[in-house]
């Protein structure tokens, strides 16, 4: 797998939190639990991914922080309807300012929620979350597409036929997040200097 190029291990406890209702104790101890298995057997050269919402994220901290394997934190780390500058919004940017904590800027219809629901079809990247981790680590700071833009939990068929993927356009997506940035030496080391020390990439 690695001569492959596959280079990490991913934890998913989105899924099951939203599953749940929301309930983050069960996903707390899921979280450190799988971490600890996962950053055991993580061979030389491999980071562990982590998706979940920024509760259970700031929970596990000390955990994250301990690791001796790189962490890669996805989705802008899930903040829903919290600001950088909350408390749990504190910890996560405290993470993210060790040296091998890293953050995915991915999926922006899955990082924010108002009071009703996330933008399903949102390619904007939340302004306020993505400045604050420029300012914080923009060496470790990567870009992905979250292609091929799967449905929410509740608009999946279970096995009943294909999933109806969200018709985002891959070029609107990538150049609204061209915008946001902007900066040039930032934007080059999110696109292409930080994937290629993170993967490998020649």
């Amino acid at each position: 797998m690695h001569a492959r190029g596959v280079r990490g291990l991913r934890i998913n406890l989105y899924s099951d939190y939203k599953k749940s209702g929301r309930t983050a104790e069960p996903e707390r101890v899921a979280l450190r639990n799988r971490f600890e298995k996962l950053s055991d057997i993580a061979p030389d050269g491999w980071h562990v991914e982590v998706i979940a919402p920024l509760p259970i994220l700031a929970d596990a901290a000390p955990v994250l922080a301990a690791s001796r394997v790189p962490v890669v934190i996805d989705h802008y780390g899930l903040p829903g309807v919290e600001p950088p500058g909350s408390v749990n919004g504190r910890v996560l940017l405290d993470l993210l300012r060790r040296p091998h904590v890293w953050m995915k800027l991915s999926g922006p219809y899955r990082a924010l929620e108002t009071a009703a629901a996330a933008d399903p079809l949102e390619t904007m990247p939340p302004a306020e979350w993505l400045k604050a981790f420029v300012e914080s680590a923009p060496e470790r700071l990567v870009w992905g597409s979250d292609w091929p833009h799967t449905p929410p939990r509740e608009d999946s068929r279970a096995g009943d036929g294909p999933d109806p993927f969200r018709p985002i356009d891959y070029g609107r997506m990538f150049g609204d997040f061209l915008m946001a940035v902007s900066e040039p030496r930032t934007l080059e080391a999110i696109v292409e200097a930080n994937p290629a020390r993170l993967y490998g990439f020649a």
